[in-house]
């Protein structure tokens, strides 16, 4: 899994404007800079297709959008690729809304129609346990795909992590 940036920073700015701010004048840069983290990470891989885990129906609702499926969208441009909704989301509160150790099971999330040993990207806002991304790459691959590889705009810092670079990381951040 690979993140542009740091929640705390730039990246969590961007993701909060697109999120709650309905600013997605960003989303084409974005998509473009995810594709080239998800080359520049694992160049000889490839992609197929680029799929998003998917927002909540509420939420959907409340924005009148999925910020990933957006980003998704964008990123699978830039790879010249397809973008397929490969992921169905079972009904339920957000990630956000839920103490730690629950986040920590990740939603229920089923894969759908998912082309037999395809390579997919998987696009999201942010990471920040990784089980959202951990649960939906667990339902790709159980439903055929050959690989699965994350790419996200911002990851969450964990604890003892440092703006200074010192510290623990949850995730490859592009320098």
């Amino acid at each position: 899994m690979w993140a542009l940036g740091s929640y705390a920073g730039d990246a969590g700015r961007l993701v909060r404007a697109l999120k709650y701010g309905n600013v997605r004048g960003p989303v084409v840069a974005l998509g473009s800079a995810l594709a080239g983290l998800a080359v520049g990470s694992d160049p000889v891989a490839g992609f197929d297709v680029v799929t998003w885990v998917p927002t909540t129906v509420e939420r959907r609702a409340q924005r009148g959008f999925d910020q990933a499926e957006l980003l998704a969208r964008s990123t699978a441009r830039g790879l010249g690729v397809r973008s397929r909704r490969l992921l169905l989301r079972a009904p339920g509160p957000g990630q956000t809304s839920l103490p730690g150790r629950v986040r920590r099971s990740g939603p229920v999330l089923r894969a759908r129609r998912v082309p037999s040993g395809a390579r997919i990207l998987l696009v999201d806002d942010v990471v920040t346990t990784g089980a959202s991304l951990t649960t939906a790459s667990d339902a790709l691959l159980a439903a055929g795909a050959r690989s699965v590889r994350s790419v996200v705009v911002a990851a969450t810092p964990a604890p003892g992590w440092r703006p200074d670079g010192v510290g623990r990381s949850t995730a490859r951040v592009a320098p």
